[in-house]
């Protein structure tokens, strides 16, 4: 099948394949491979001979990990910006869906449409009703801490 393949095409073909397999791998290891391809792919298209290509790709490949794979880290992998779960509801409004016990400062409050338990960050503060919105000030497990909302004036 290959057989009749040049070599600018199976450089292409190996920086495609690497750049598609970097959708389901993430960490910009494939991708700078893939760019390491079309180093190679550049070279075979100047004509270079084979051993040059692989140096261009070789070449390509560790500029990519020097300078592209930390740009694309930074703009995309950001870890300690990136939240998830219940820790990505922090900040947030939410309603009150179940009312809180005056003992236990524990109720349920709804946030896009899932219900969760909740907590009264204070118990001086005066508990909001059924319908009311909170503010959730920060989590415990999968307990939401929360605030009420203050009434616009």
């Amino acid at each position: 099948m290959f057989e009749n393949w040049n070599h600018v095409e199976i450089w292409a073909l190996f920086a495609l394949l690497l750049w598609l397999a970097e959708v389901f791998v993430p960490g910009m290891i494939l991708g700078c491979l893939g760019t390491g391809a079309l180093g190679g792919l550049v070279a075979a298209w100047l004509g270079a001979g084979i051993e040059i290509q692989l140096i261009a790709a070789s070449v390509a490949s560790v500029l990519a990990f020097l300078f592209l794979r930390p740009l694309a880290l930074n703009k995309w992998f950001r870890g300690s910006e990136v939240t998830t779960g219940v820790d990505a509801l922090v900040g947030r409004e939410a309603v009150v869906t179940v009312a809180f016990d005056a003992q236990s400062a524990m109720g349920r409050c709804k946030v896009d449409g899932d219900d969760w338990l909740a907590q009264i960050e204070s118990a001086s503060l005066p508990y909001p009703q059924v319908g009311d919105r909170v503010h959730i000030r920060r989590t415990n497990s999968n307990t939401l801490i929360v605030n009420p909302k203050p009434l616009a004036s």
